[in-house]
C-alpha cells in the first residue's frame, strides 16, 4: 500500500443531478441542458476554479433545510426521498424508487428529520411495492444502524441489512 503524500486532497465541488455544487458555500452552477460534453466539463472546471478558495463552513446542528419545500428545491434529493415526499403530499410515487444503499437511505432520513410528522407515517409508504414494504417495516432498525454508522462515513451493517430486506423484492423482478 502506498502513502498518500503528494496527492491532491479531494475537492469540495461536486457533480449534482443537473450541474455542480460547492459544498463549502452552497452555490450551484446549472449549465443549460442539453449541452455538449466539452462545454459541460469546461463549466465544471470554471466553477471549481472560482470556488477553490471558499472557506470550509462551520457545521450547523440539525438538518440544513428547515421546511420540506426548501428541501424539495434544494440539492439533497433522490428518487427514494422524492417518493416519500410525493406520497406524503398525496401523490403516487414512481415505481421502483425505494432506497437501494446507505446514501439513498440517508437522503430519506434527512427528509424525515425535517418532517417528523412524516416519519410517524413511514409505514404508509410500504403500500408502494414489496421493496418499500420491507424498508418501511424495518425503518426503526435501519434508522438505528444509520445513526450508529454515520460518524464513520461508511455503513456496512446498514448496507448488508438493506440487501437482505430487498432480496425478496429483487428476486420477484428478475
Amino acid at each position: 500500500m502506498t502513502a498518500r503524500r503528494n496527492m491532491p486532497s479531494p475537492g469540495h465541488v461536486f457533480l449534482i443531478t443537473n450541474g455542480f455544487r460547492c459544498s463549502h458555500c452552497g452555490a450551484t452552477c446549472l449549465p443549460t441542458m442539453p449541452s455538449p460534453v466539452d462545454v459541460f466539463v469546461a463549466a465544471g472546471k470554471a466553477f471549481s476554479k472560482l470556488h477553490r478558495g471558499c472557506p470550509k463552513p462551520v457545521p450547523k446542528p440539525g438538518p440544513e433545510f428547515t421546511t420540506v419545500e426548501a428541501w424539495r428545491a434544494g440539492w439533497d434529493t433522490g428518487l427514494s426521498s422524492l417518493a416519500i415526499y410525493t406520497h406524503m403530499k398525496g401523490g403516487i410515487p414512481r415505481h421502483d424508487t425505494h432506497p437501494r444503499d446507505p446514501d439513498d437511505f440517508g437522503r430519506c432520513y434527512r427528509l424525515l428529520k425535517i418532517a417528523p410528522e412524516w416519519r410517524a407515517r413511514i409505514a404508509e409508504v410500504g403500500a408502494h411495492g414489496l421493496a418499500w414494504e420491507a424498508i418501511a417495516t424495518h425503518w426503526d432498525e435501519l434508522e438505528r444502524l444509520y445513526e450508529e454508522e454515520l460518524p464513520t462515513k461508511v455503513a456496512p451493517k446498514l448496507y448488508a441489512l438493506m440487501q437482505v430486506l430487498l432480496a425478496p423484492a429483487e428476486a420477484r423482478v428478475s
